[in-house]
């Protein structure tokens, strides 16, 4: 389209037909090409990066679903001797993990440790336990921040006190 444009407008201005291109017409095609794919790239890596963040946050809502489960099913770990009281979930202030307990006749025991994708971290601290009889999991709901150090993109979940998990999704803060 653009090399047509230039063919015509050199037949206009020299009163000559035009038998391939010229070097200009060449170099200018070619700076557009890249300029669009440079923008293209840009968006793409963008975007990449935030369905990152989104299936970062998807992952640890399901982790927490699945110990919810475990919890009501009194699924509990071969160590655990006496009754399930629960399942605890915790993570501290900016960490970039955050730890699954049972809790079995008030002792916690079978701490296991997740990770989060590197360059990610909880924006603030907080603990949850899924009972083992439907019960309240907390003292309030709790909303759960992942934020992708760099970037000005959180993931935001809350955990209701009934124990449901209301997904937020992706935003920018200050939005």
């Amino acid at each position: 389209m653009i090399l047509m444009w230039f063919r015509n407008l050199y037949k206009l201005l020299t009163g000559r037909r035009s038998t391939g291109f010229t070097l200009i017409e060449l170099l200018v095609t070619t700076a557009i090409a890249l300029v669009l794919a440079g923008g293209a790239m840009a968006a793409y890596n963008r975007f990449n990066s935030q369905q990152g963040h989104i299936q970062a946050g998807k992952n640890v809502i399901a982790t927490l679903e699945r110990t919810k489960a475990r919890a009501l099913n009194g699924d509990k770990p071969d160590e655990c001797e006496s009754a399930l009281d629960a399942y605890r979930v915790g993570a501290n202030n900016n960490s970039n993990s955050y730890q699954i307990s049972a809790i079995c006749g008030g002792n916690v025991i079978n701490t296991q440790q997740h990770q989060l994708p590197p360059s990610m971290v909880f924006t603030q601290g907080f603990v949850v336990n899924f009972p083992s009889l439907p019960g309240v999991v907390g003292s309030g709901d709790q909303t759960i921040a992942i934020s992708r150090q760099g970037t000005d993109y959180i993931y935001e979940f809350i955990i209701r006190q009934t124990g449901t998990i209301e997904d937020i999704g992706l935003s920018r803060t200050g939005d």
